[in-house]
Parts: structure tokens; sequence; C-alpha cells
């Protein structure tokens, strides 16, 4: 490693954001999930938390891709106080809210294990900052209403699709 004024930088000068961010979501606990993070149903991802959701075999690769230099927001989002999953029609959804008002600061993390699809909102400073999938199609009812228990107008956005 090279240092360039600050250990923000690793060999060739890329930055280590996304390696650090792929190294958290390895640390994140798993314990609990069947067949190592692998689930075939949302009910058995029920009373789990955002922590968890996140670190599954399935979603990891996907929250790594659409992080896109938000890693370490990201990251600290999963590992604040925040919802246990919820699992309604094949859905799982929680949620993860820095400084404890998800509203304000918060991410959305939804999943539909069947297909191996994931749903993601990162609000930062009261307004939304990413939205996955980007907007067009509206979301999943059961997903709707896990951003609803947040954010009635959010809600209505991604019933519209955004």
């Amino acid at each position: 490693m090279r240092l360039i004024g600050s250990f923000r930088h690793g060999a060739g000068g890329k930055p280590l954001a996304p390696l650090l961010f792929v190294l958290g979501l390895l640390c994140l606990p798993a314990a609990g999930l069947a067949d190592e993070g692998v689930v075939d149903d949302a009910s058995e991802l029920e009373g789990q938390t955002i922590q968890q959701l996140g670190a599954l075999q399935d979603m990891a690769p996907m929250l790594r891709n659409v992080a896109r230099g938000r890693q370490q927001v990201i990251f600290e989002h999963l590992r604040a106080p925040g919802s246990h999953v919820h699992a309604e029609d094949g859905f799982a959804w929680a949620w993860g809210c820095r400084g404890g008002d998800c509203a304000r600061n918060g991410l959305f993390l939804g999943h539909e294990p069947k297909n191996g699809l994931l749903w993601m909102l990162l609000i930062r400073d009261g307004e939304l900052d990413r939205q996955v999938p980007p907007r067009g199609s509206p979301w999943p009812a059961p997903l709707v209403k896990g951003v609803a228990s947040v954010s009635a107008e959010l809600a209505a956005r991604m019933a519209r699709g955004g």
C-alpha cells in the first residue's frame, strides 16, 4: 500500500472503500439462516435483523453492486438499529435507521428469495438518495406496506413506480 496523505488508497491508487464494504458485509452475522445464508421462502427470514438480510448469500453481491459510492453509508445503516425483518406474500423487508429516524436517515431493504430480487431505498437528510430498482415499475404491495411504516409519502411514490 502506498500512502498519499491518507489511508484512502491502496496499491495502484484505487480507493479502499469498495474493499472495506465487502469486508464489512462478510463480517455481518448470518446465524440462524438455513444452508449458509440461502433461503427459499421469505417467512424463514421473519424476525431476523437487517444485517442478516443484507448478508444473505443472494443479497450481499447485489447490495455491493448497487452501493456505488455509498458503501460506507449503507454499511453504517446495516449496523444501525432498526426493524426486524417482516415477511409477507413471499417478500421480506426491514429498515436500518441511523440516528433513530428512518424517515430522515434510513435504509430500506426488500427481498424476494424465490426470484433473488432486491429492492432498496437510501434516505439521507430526509431526501431519497438511492432507489433500487430505479424509477419505473411499481413496487410489490408488501414492500410498499413496509415503506409506509416509515413514510406514507414515499410509499405512495413506490406504489406508482418512484
